[in-house]
């Protein structure tokens, strides 16, 4: 009997085809090629699966809102690449649509706007709910769009664009006519979420709308929640610049490495802030943008402190040895490229393993589009995946490592609390080459593919595999796993849970479905195990996307 061949492979491309955050990185929509999935940032877990009857090439979660602005793409597309949809979640139906001669590079929103980036124009368009008169059904409101305003830009292929959040801000950054300038415009402020008072509008105007930020065509942007701070890379990528909005001048110079890259993305660290906006915007600019992440093709994540005494990561030259730029320097005269601050900290995610069908995939993905699982090829001989990923801040609850008092000598409980509380190595999952095989260690080649231990406290969601927790209690920290039994100086004291503060970390992500919880290091760290200046890899976990998960 004849019966058909089945291909059996692992070299499936991805569905994904782009991954997009909310305003305050709480969520995150991934658009595939059945539909899109809404997903909890952190603690990991989907709130939404919605199947539609094409492929998505952009799913943008509107702010305050069960609106999404999606983008058709890819060789089965729901809707034209020259058209962006208003789509209901709730309603599960398109409210509106925009439509361009030309195909939509990239789109970008705060609540109140939608910016959308073609080659040549950025087009700013004011969206709202209006209320119909007789009709208490919120359901059965009309929804309005208009045109605001429309400017020029140089050759804009990947669709920069970058636009404040925060209630009151009003910077709209994108590139200029000119390759690598950066235009500054100031626009109406933004509107609060509905039943929470207005906040005044930034009293510091943009001194310098046009700001000359490289020498090259721009790769990356990003703008701070409030306004104060815009970031730029070009495409050489060796460079990260912060600019202040208020003053056009450059804050800081971030050095990446020496080697080109493409950079593909930088963020700003969003902090809730517990003041009023203003107060926010000085502490900001005090800070000169606090903590900021960026991430490449080389696959690395790297960190950069803010010039803050108070920051927990501190570039510390003295910690280190130094450099040979360092040694360099003091006698003979250096470029203007070693003047530029380090990354403080830095994470390598796992490199693919080779495969011999390396090179038909690698075609099979440029025709198809897909814009993950990228085959790079510089004519060094050094071929490697390098795949497509986003970083996000998030903000987690942990023990609290400070110092607890010991109750008073004489009792068991001192002698319990005596013996646990001598700092030593984490018990971490496994040893520390299988913390390496995840990407803790830039030398290593393995695939993230570690034994599995001990299980986190979380649930398993649905589409998603077991949360596999890398790291435990903190050096130094106290714990109480175990109840101590009675000795003759008297009973033991009951265990009581430590306590907790928050603190900032990454997620990143990768358009395979891979979920990295990233922690920054500390200068309290006692771990010898952990290399300086790297990134502690504290939870890793898996997510499918669309019907066909896999």
């Amino acid at each position: 009997m004849q019966v058909g061949r089945t291909q059996v492979s692992t070299l499936r491309p991805t569905p994904v085809q782009s991954i997009r955050f909310t305003h305050d990185a709480r969520l995150f929509a991934v658009a595939g090629e059945s539909g899109y999935d809404v997903w909890a940032t952190y603690p990991l877990r989907l709130v939404r699966r919605q199947a539609l009857p094409g492929m998505l090439e952009l799913a943008l979660p509107l702010p305050y809102s069960p609106l999404l602005v999606l983008q058709g793409g890819g060789p089965n597309p729901l809707y034209p690449p020259n058209k962006i949809v208003f789509f209901h979640d709730g309603l599960r139906v398109p409210v509106a649509e925009l439509e361009f001669g030309e195909r939509i590079r990239g789109v970008a929103a705060r609540n109140g706007l939608v910016v959308v980036a073609l080659l040549r124009r950025i087009i700013a368009f004011e969206y709202g709910v209006r209320p119909i008169q007789g009709v208490a059904d919120e359901t059965k409101s009309g929804f309005w769009v208009i045109k605001l305003n429309e400017w020029p830009t140089a050759e804009n292929e990947v669709g920069l664009v970058a636009v404040s959040t925060a209630p009151g801000s009003t910077l709209l950054a994108f590139p200029g006519i000119q390759p690598g300038h950066l235009n500054l415009v100031h626009l109406a402020p933004c509107p609060p979420p509905a039943r929470v008072p207005a906040a005044p509008a930034a009293p510091h105007p943009f001194r310098a709308p046009i700001l000359i930020a490289h020498t090259s065509p721009l790769s990356a942007l990003a703008a701070s929640t409030s306004g104060a701070h815009v970031a730029s890379a070009s495409e050489r990528g060796t460079l990260v610049r912060v600019w202040s909005t208020a003053s056009g001048r450059m804050e800081r110079e971030l050095r990446r490495g020496v080697d080109r890259a493409h950079i593909w993305g930088v963020g700003f660290e969003q902090r809730a802030g517990d003041g009023e906006p203003e107060q926010n915007r000085r502490n900001e600019l005090r800070r000169k943008g606090g903590r900021i992440v960026g991430w490449s093709d080389k696959g690395t994540v790297h960190v950069w402190a803010a010039d803050d005494p108070s920051q927990p990561i501190k570039s510390s030259p003295a910690a280190a040895p130094p450099s040979l730029a360092n040694l360099l320097q003091k006698s003979l005269p250096m470029p203007k490229y070693f003047s530029s601050a380090p990354s403080a900290a830095q994470f390598h995610l796992p490199r693919k393993n080779p495969h011999a069908f390396a090179s038909a995939l690698g075609a099979a993905s440029a025709a198809a589009g897909v814009p993950s699982l990228r085959l790079d090829d510089d004519g060094d001989g050094d071929r490697e995946w390098a795949e497509h990923f986003v970083v996000c801040w998030v903000e987690v609850e942990v023990d609290d490592d400070r110092p607890v008092a010991p109750p008073a000598s004489g009792t068991a409980a001192a002698a319990a609390v005596g013996a646990e509380a001598k700092p030593g190595k984490r018990h971490a999952m496994g040893s520390r080459d299988e913390r390496g095989s995840f990407g803790s260690d830039a030398a290593s080649t393995r695939t993230a593919t570690p034994s599995l231990g001990r299980r986190a406290d979380t649930p398993t969601m649905p589409g998603s595999s077991a949360p596999m927790h890398v790291r435990h209690a903190s050096a130094g920290s106290v714990r109480r796993h175990h109840r101590r039994p009675a000795t003759e100086t008297g009973p033991a004291a009951p265990a009581s849970a430590p306590p907790k503060k928050k603190e900032r970390q990454l997620v990143a992500i990768t358009y395979s479905g891979d979920w990295y919880r990233l922690r920054l290091p500390r200068e309290d760290d006692d771990d010898e195990s952990m290399p300086k200046g790297k990134c502690e890899l504290v939870e890793y976990r898996r997510f499918s996307v669309g019907t066909n998960a896999w």
